[in-house]
């Protein structure tokens, strides 16, 4: 029961961001891409050992005039001034202040990918929006984790070993079990973000310190350049003029003449977690992280398009409405996670047709015993750690609710692997709550197959028709009345 939520969850929050995570996941692949360029760009030099005082100096030896020194996120070094006849926003190298070339605007395309990324062009509704499926992203992935948990029977099997002859459900498993931190770290930044520039923690407000002027001075020596956000220039000439520093952590106001301090203002830790979700949902500054972040986007996409395939034979389900149940005395009852135990009972009802016996097949959890009922074949396939596939969770509860006026004959086949320790576990389950049911007559012992073994499943089939054609008259005669 409990398995069989998460995969519906699972599967409903999938479906409902789909389009969404599929914008989001290849923008955001694209934005990778972008950032790790970046990190190749002549302007992208190391600021290690680089004090912001041995940088200021350089840089104004360099300049005519300087009004503004930047640090973008990026990591590249910025003064707005002038510089040989020249006014502008330029590229600087930190170590000797030369100029390494304009400010050039961002590409249109990439800020095309960003506009959607960030809001679907919608602005503020298209922020909520995104913020929003960014919220679903952290739900699928703890939807998955417990899955993934349910499927290997612990948390710390996770990375053990998987044997499964589905192409893509093997990768989505193991594609996100590798992937699973970084879409999570995309997911909770994302979130994050989006509520931060909606102003959800405008609230806060940091702590505030004084000085008188010429208390205490500042030695520009001792900050890292890297700690740089910004450092704004005064307009005039005279001693009380300040400089404005924003560092990463602070504010910092101070004298031109005699760098003595002003005021110290630090930043609060909602200004903390913006920079670092920023970084890590952008992975600007960072060759590695951006790169992780454009592999992260195209798993995203893999796990929509293999997590939505692997769906399409089971949980679609979930979508369908209920049709009225045909019934005959014979009904084929199937419990399939991934399809191919659907499979086997689709080719044992092809069989049954032609032998001559009227059938009708349905999931385990829609079936409902009728007057009559007076046989029933059930193929079910176990879920991971002995569960029950999504369409047969409900099927043991639902019996033992009803009560048959009749005898009835029945024979189960389990479908599992042996690689997991609670083989055909469910079937096992299945079979003896039938076996205890005081209406309920046995065909033939249960039957386990590993991994869909076709030689051994026409085996079990040879002997279900033996054992059929053994309960003469009776199943003979409803077979002869249902062939018209």
């Amino acid at each position: 029961m409990i398995a069989g939520l998460w995969r519906n969850i699972h599967f409903l929050l999938a479906i409902t961001a789909s389009l969404f995570l599929i914008i989001a996941a290849l923008s955001g692949a694209i934005l990778g891409l972008e950032a790790a360029w970046d990190t190749t760009r002549p302007q992208a030099i190391s600021l290690n050992e680089i004090s912001l005082g041995e940088a200021k100096q350089k840089i104004e030896a360099q300049f005519e005039e300087v009004y503004e020194i930047e640090l973008n996120s990026k990591g590249f070094l910025l003064v707005q001034g002038s510089a040989k006849n020249s006014y502008g926003s330029f590229y600087v190298d930190p170590k000797d202040g030369r100029i390494l070339g304009k400010v050039k605007k961002p590409s249109i395309f990439f800020q095309f990918v960003r506009s959607l990324h960030r809001s679907l062009f919608l602005k503020e509704t298209g922020r909520i929006l995104m913020s929003f499926v960014s919220f679903l992203t952290v739900l699928l992935v703890f939807s998955g984790l417990f899955l993934m948990r349910n499927r290997m029977g612990s948390f710390l099997k996770l990375y053990t070993p998987i044997n499964d002859p589905n192409f893509h459900r093997k990768n989505h498993i193991i594609l996100g079990r590798w992937f699973w931190p970084l879409v999570l770290i995309v997911g909770v930044t994302g979130t994050y973000l989006g509520l931060d520039r909606l102003g959800a923690f405008t609230f806060q407000a940091g702590k505030v310190e004084k000085y008188i002027a010429g208390e205490t001075n500042i030695n520009l020596n001792e900050i890292p350049l890297n700690e740089l956000e910004k450092l704004v220039y005064p307009f005039g000439n005279a001693p009380e003029e300040q400089f404005d520093l924003i560092l990463k952590d602070r504010t910092i106001r101070f004298q031109q003449v005699d760098l003595s301090l002003i005021q110290i203002k630090l930043k609060p830790w909602s200004k903390h977690l913006q920079h670092l979700s920023y970084i890590l949902h952008t992975g600007e500054g960072s060759l590695v992280l951006a790169l992780l972040l454009t592999l992260t986007g195209c798993a995203l996409i893999y796990f929509i398009f293999s997590g939505l395939k692997i769906a399409a034979k089971s949980s679609w389900a979930l979508l369908r409405s209920t049709n009225k149940i045909q019934t005959t005395p014979l009904m084929i009852l199937y419990g399939s996670e991934t399809g191919n135990t659907y499979g086997f009972a689709k080719l044992l009802k092809k069989r049954l047709k032609k032998e001559g016996y009227a059938t009708h097949l349905v999931s385990m959890n829609r079936f409902r015993i009728h007057d009559n009922t007076q046989m029933l074949i059930i193929l079910t396939a176990t879920y991971g750690d002995g569960e029950a596939p999504a369409n047969a969770s409900l099927f043991i509860s639902q019996f033992n609710r009803q009560s048959p006026k009749n005898d009835i004959d029945y024979a189960v086949l389990g479908f599992g692997s042996r690689s997991y320790p609670k083989f055909c576990q469910y079937a096992i389950a299945v079979d003896t709550m039938l076996e205890q049911h005081p209406k309920c007559n046995s065909l033939m012992p249960l039957f386990k197959i590993n991994k869909q073994e076709e030689r051994s499943y026409q085996h079990w089939e040879t002997l279900l028709l033996n054992a059929i054609q053994s309960k003469s008259p009776t199943i003979i005669r409803f077979k002869r009345n249902l062939l018209f």
